[in-house]
């Protein structure tokens, strides 16, 4: 019965149905959930009779740089258990919210839970996109807007239309400096599906290109007939798998956060988008366009893909008044004071996730069962109501959620267990409030993997740790991390390289550097010498906090960027590097830098090289230093240097003085 208007509601309700009036309530001591009319708790005998605020908590203030409201009644501590019960496996959701975990009422109203409200012009391009893919005449349609727009939530929701109309959907998300990171993901997906094996053995042959991109397709033949794999080869197999999939439905392909995608997925990106217009297959490519800039592989991608017509535009705005008053209806779960309701308006300017945020903190902290309570109160912004929404977790979750913000978007709970000094299984009781409030949720498919529901708690609360504590957190994440992998294991160097980069300050430089040249050795394997030359990059940069300096890794880092760098037609950057390896290389003097940054200089600058002084002493150097060394080595720089065997040093200059107009040394 409701406390309030009397009115019976049916069972298991949080909300009565007539005036919204919460029916149930956390105990303040044990944080067992209530019938709201109770006057004592059933577990532990602590007074409910007032609602009782989350108690105040030491690191929630942090977050949020403010305190929480003062407390109506003091919060009493629970009795100590004389012994306490093995922890229990852990559960799935549903269960887990109906335990004894302390998590205000209003945080169990998650923004999923919400149904979907407006945005009736996006969903009907997006259907009509889809039956026209469904009759074969399939397009790419590029949705962005800000963060908080209600993009995923958008396509979570035509995901479930077409799911529902036997329309296969796959998803990826971008991630920086990961080669194909998105399209790994939803091809693996694909894949491992019912009937992955069978279209990977109608593919033939062709099926081995595919573990450039997903792994789980297999390996590649050792033998290749033409010589070695190529980027178009693997670009052909996917969208070949794509297209064979799509025959047996219609397939509707996500792809999200791209603005931080690699070059080397956006290039496959476009070879696939290419193909559409014949094809069962409709693909939505999500951005935050706020993220966007112009420099990046997405803007670059996406551009062109616009001009040509291969793609369309949608950028959903702002809820309307009407829809945005809906929807803090229906999360508060009752109608709410209209000067409120424009208060949020303007501040969110329409942002369903603002708005949502903002009336569970709001319900969280008590303001709205007054009718004023809420001046004064009302979120400053996104970043202000999401602080205030991780302030009233529990400490416990609140700490795992800090460390889980370090190690990324998606974690493991055997690595935050690790990292933040959990027991075995105990990550689960700790993010058990965080998935209740919507926070983080595990993965259906991954038992175990968690992933941050959006971006910006993550944000907020990785900013909120201070420097040094972020420093040491991202190195024992390091350290955990490459203990967990098997030994010459390459799937993870990414989040390594991550890790101990930004530990460096702490004393990582040297493992950031060992990661980062493994990541550009795979990522060109892979045929992604963008995201190659930008680790090698990324080494050089580690390579700056290396005591005592070592010149030799500086000069073999610098030779492996300008040979990724003039794969990917970075002329310029390759001739840099080169020069930058060759000087080091002469300071050195050994016959193997020499001979490297000579061949490596000759590659980046072409013929152009020969009628350069500055290359003309550093190949001399070099054949000198080889004589009566390796005489396979030997060959390739008199190769590089321009001279047949056998030929003089003095025939070579002569030689060498008809080409000097070809470049003005720089």
């Amino acid at each position: 019965m409701c406390p309030s208007c009397s009115h019976e509601s049916p069972d298991g309700v949080r909300f009565c149905d007539r005036c919204g009036t919460p029916l149930t309530r956390a105990c303040p001591s044990c944080g067992t959930e209530l019938r709201a009319t109770v006057r004592f708790c059933v577990s532990c005998g602590t007074p409910v009779g007032q609602s009782t605020p989350p108690a105040p908590d030491v690191a929630a203030t942090i977050v949020t740089g403010r305190r929480p409201p003062p407390l109506t009644e003091p919060v009493r501590t629970p009795p100590t258990p004389t012994a306490s019960p093995p922890s229990p496996a852990p559960a799935p959701l549903a269960p887990v919210m109906q335990s004894a975990v302390p998590v205000p009422p209003a945080l169990r109203v998650r923004p999923d839970d919400v149904a979907f409200i407006g945005r009736e012009r996006e969903l009907a391009i997006l259907r009509h996109a889809l039956q026209e893919a469904g009759a074969g005449r399939g397009s790419a349609i590029l949705i962005g807007g800000p963060r908080g727009a209600g993009k995923s939530r958008l396509l979570a929701e035509i995901g479930a239309e077409a799911r529902r109309s036997g329309v296969r959907v796959i998803a990826g998300h971008g991630r920086p400096m990961s080669a194909y990171a998105p399209w790994t993901e939803a091809i693996s997906a694909l894949i491992a599906d019912r009937d992955g094996a069978a279209l990977l053995a109608e593919l033939g042959p062709a099926a081995g290109d595919l573990a450039v991109v997903a792994p789980s397709a297999g390996q590649r033949p050792a033998v290749v007939p033409g010589g070695e794999r190529s980027a178009g080869q693997v670009a052909t197999a996917v969208a070949a798998l794509l297209h064979t999939a799509s025959q047996v439905s219609p397939l509707f392909i996500v792809l999200d956060d791209l603005h931080q995608v690699d070059t080397s997925s956006m290039e496959l990106l476009k070879f696939v988008a290419g193909g559409l217009r014949e094809a069962r297959i409709l693909i939505a490519l999500a951005y935050d366009d706020d993220q966007v800039r112009s420099e990046l592989p997405f803007a670059r991608a996406a551009g062109e893909l616009v001009r040509t017509n291969i793609a369309r535009q949608i950028h959903p705005r702002g809820l309307t008044d009407d829809d945005a008053s809906r929807l803090m209806t229906a999360v508060a779960g009752m109608p709410l004071p209209r000067e409120l309701v424009t208060a949020l308006e303007e501040i969110g300017g329409g942002s369903p996730r603002f708005l949502t945020d903002a009336v569970r903190v709001l319900a969280t902290e008590h303001r709205l069962e007054d009718g004023g309570a809420w001046h004064g109160a009302v979120p400053l912004g996104p970043r202000d109501a999401v602080g205030r929404l991780l302030a009233a977790l529990p400490p416990t979750s609140l700490n795992a959620l800090k460390v889980a913000a370090v190690l990324g978007g998606v974690f493991d709970a055997d690595l935050l267990e690790r990292v933040a000094g959990l027991p075995s299984g105990g990550a689960a009781g700790a993010l058990a409030p965080a998935a209740v409030a919507g926070i983080v949720v595990e993965s259906p498919e991954v038992p175990g993997r968690y992933t941050f529901t959006h971006e910006l708690p993550r944000e907020v609360l990785v900013d909120a740790l201070p420097a040094i504590e972020r420093a040491h957190l991202h190195r024992r994440a390091g350290d955990a991390l490459a203990s967990l992998m098997e030994a010459g294991s390459d799937a993870r160097l990414d989040e390594l390289v991550h890790h101990f980069s930004e530990a460096a300050a702490v004393g990582t430089a040297g493992q950031a550097v060992e990661y980062a040249r493994r990541a550009a050795e795979r990522a060109a394997r892979s045929l992604a010498y963008p995201e190659a030359a930008a680790f090698t990059g990324r080494a050089l940069v580690m390579m700056e906090y290396v005591q005592p300096p070592d010149d030799a890794a500086r000069h073999e880092l610098l030779v492996m960027q300008a040979r990724f760098l003039h794969a990917c037609g970075d002329l310029d950057g390759a001739q840099q590097s080169s020069r930058r390896a060759a000087e080091i290389a002469r300071d050195l003097g050994t016959p193997d830098t020499l001979a490297r940054a000579t061949i490596a200089y000759r590659d980046a600058w072409g013929d152009a090289a020969l009628g350069d002084p500055f290359f003309q002493e550093l190949a001399q150097l070099a054949v000198q230093s080889l004589t009566g060394g390796d005489p396979a080595l030997h060959s390739r720089v008199l190769a590089a240097a321009g001279r047949p065997e056998g030929t003089t040093d003095n025939q070579s200059r002569r030689g060498a003085q008809t080409v000097v107009w070809q470049r003005t040394p720089r």
